[in-house]
């Protein structure tokens, strides 16, 4: 991609050779921008078992990948895993790196191990640096079998998502501080199809985030308006979301990222449901439940009070970094029909079984005295069956928050 690259390269070392080993220490390499100190040693000729310790000061590898032409087009083909070199290595080492480009993603003081023997490649445990966060991980390809099988536990730590996304896919759709746990395994010879059959675990936070291009609140106030029949409210300048904080977890099964508990603070709304991210087609399907909260801190609350401790079915589907919002309209009118049935038939019953007109004490008193005539065990039956069973129906009826009563 760089045409400037592969053009330079000098070193010195000393060395020690025997009629089955050789060992390069120390070892200075300048390749280009990039200077490397270590050492270099193969213990046994027969098996070329290999020792090496790196240290690089700086490494851009976008910088030594096929011009954009050609990179387009190995694209178009799945990437394969170099099944035929790992079964072929025979090397332990460590490489550290002060700051390493890869992929349009820059890292800083990369650490990793590295074991390689009998078919199996191991790197663990793996460190760096990324936009004010931390990596953590290991990666294991085991290539004895006809097809390779891959385990990895990787973990991140408060990064900056929206300077990743920048980097990557020249997108700022999303920011805030992410937190990620992700392990698998699959089987499979190249990415594609390793992905295809991954199986494994996932949680995922962010706080102090921001969305783009969707304004949640803003499709709210547009369903509330149609349902009311009123004119929609005005579109705003900038289409953005607040999140205050979001939490998901859940499986990795054939591409998906699947979840069912999925929770969001936003202002004045509380998100909770489900879907999944589609990792293969990089789409979004979810479907959630916006509870309107009395939000006096934020000060387009004011334009939902009417909705306050209201779920809205919303759907969020689409391309990743481009979903869609909507009501869900159907779900909407059902939920609210159902309400108004269950508090009307709720007060309807509430009247037919009566209140106590006396506090539980003096009403027990009364229904004592009025049962003076019978015997206890008459009136322990007639308190079990008649007076427990209303006043259990009318407290389990009873609204829990007043306010879903409308009082």
């Amino acid at each position: 991609a760089d045409p400037a690259v592969l053009s330079d390269l000098s070193g010195k070392s000393q060395w020690r050779l025997t009629s089955r080993s050789i060992a390069l220490d120390p070892l200075n390499l300048q390749l280009d921008k990039t200077s490397a100190t270590g050492s270099l040693k193969i213990d046994d000729f027969d098996q070329l078992a290999a020792r090496v310790a790196l240290s690089l000061d700086r490494l851009d590898l976008d910088a030594y990948l096929p011009p954009e032409d050609a990179a387009a087009k190995e694209a178009e083909t799945d990437a394969e895993i170099p099944v035929d070199e790992i079964r072929e290595l025979n090397l332990t080492g460590t490489l550290q790196v002060r700051e390493l480009t890869a992929l349009k993603l820059r890292l800083q003081n990369l650490q990793a191990d590295i074991a390689a023997a009998d078919g199996v490649l191991r790197l663990a445990p793996l460190k760096a640096s990324l936009y004010g966060g931390t990596y953590q991980g290991s990666l294991t390809i085991d290539a004895t079998g006809p097809k390779a099988v891959l385990s990895m536990d990787q973990q991140i730590s408060t990064v900056q998502i929206g300077e990743v996304l920048q980097s990557f896919f020249a997108t700022d759709r999303v920011s805030g501080a992410l937190s990620l746990q992700l392990d698998g395994t699959g089987k499979g010879n190249d990415f594609n199809e390793l992905l295809e059959v991954l199986d494994g675990n996932f949680s995922l936070q962010l706080v102090d985030g921001l969305y783009r291009g969707m304004d949640i609140q803003h499709e709210i106030r547009s369903a509330r308006s149609l349902l009311k029949k009123e004119p929609p409210p005005t579109e705003p300048d900038t289409k953005e979301t607040p999140i205050r904080s979001l939490s998901l977890s859940g499986k990795l099964a054939e591409g998906i990222l699947g979840s069912d508990d999925l929770a969001a603070d936003l202002p004045s709304l509380r998100l909770t449901g489900k879907g999944g991210l589609n990792l293969l087609k990089q789409t979004l399907d979810y479907r959630l439940n916006a509870l309107v909260l009395r939000d006096t801190s934020d000060a387009d609350a004011a334009s939902l009070k009417d909705l306050v401790d209201l779920k809205i079915p919303l759907t969020i589907e689409g391309p990743m970094m481009a979903p869609k919002v909507g009501v869900d309209m159907k779900g909407l009118l059902s939920d609210a029909v159902r309400d108004k049935v269950e508090k009307r038939a709720r007060d309807l019953l509430l009247k037919k079984l009566g209140e106590p007109k006396e506090p539980a004490s003096s009403t027990g008193a009364a229904t004592e005295a009025a049962d003076d005539a019978q015997s206890p065990a008459e009136a322990k039956e007639k308190e079990s069956t008649k007076d427990l069973f209303k006043r259990g129906l009318r407290d389990l009826l009873k609204p829990q928050n007043p306010a879903e009563d409308g009082t």
